[in-house]
């Protein structure tokens, strides 16, 4: 008999509908969430707070800042555009890879992958595409990154989140975040089972 865990039990993804299915639909949903919010809140607060290109939405906790990053991310230098591009579609091809490689009833690991390959592409889009003309600034910022989400009104003793970022940023730390939990759990699965398997 064949052990459900051998390799050769193991049915990829790459060879499953329904797990292409649910990478492609969160990968859709999570670029088109992006690049929307982004329009529209850049859009929103242009034409409403012109001056400070500043909106609170809820006070003491969250306002929408226009800014742009021209760094890779937490505002880091600008790095070449071609690295920055390279190195996306290499996250990009790794991600794929670790997709069609993995078990086809991985589903949270496949949300996972779906939602860092998101996020990857709506800031690489604005890597790509992007031109705005934020408020105060004389000259327009092209190819940079569209930030908006502020959480710098929160106040925890002497420290606050510095950093504005934006919907792909949140869709590629909760990837990770998710990656990391899952592997943990199949880590203490595959522990507790070669524990009791021992003599």
């Amino acid at each position: 008999m064949t052990d459900d865990t051998s390799p050769a039990a193991i049915h990829p993804a790459g060879r499953s509908a329904a797990a292409w299915g649910l990478l492609t639909a969160l990968f859709v949903f999570g670029v088109l969430a992006d690049l929307a919010s982004k329009a529209a809140a850049f859009e929103w607060v242009g034409r409403t707070a012109p001056q400070t290109g500043s909106r609170p939405i809820i006070p003491g906790f969250l306002r929408f800042t226009l800014s742009t990053n021209p760094g890779v991310v937490f505002g880091f230098d600008r790095m070449p555009d071609a690295v920055v591009l390279l190195a996306t579609v290499a996250a990009v091809a790794v991600v794929l890879f670790f997709f069609v490689t993995s078990e086809a009833k991985a589903r949270w690991t496949h949300a996972a992958l779906a939602m860092i390959l998101a996020g990857a592409v709506g800031n690489m889009y604005d890597r790509i595409f992007s031109r705005v003309q934020l408020p105060g600034r004389p000259t327009v910022s092209i190819r940079e990154v569209r930030d908006f989400i502020d959480l710098s009104d929160i106040h925890i003793g002497p420290l606050n989140y510095p950093w504005i970022f934006n919907i792909a940023d949140v869709l590629l730390v909760v990837g990770v975040a998710i990656l990391f939990i899952v592997s943990i759990a199949q880590w203490r699965t595959e522990r507790a089972a070669h524990k009791k398997a021992a003599p």
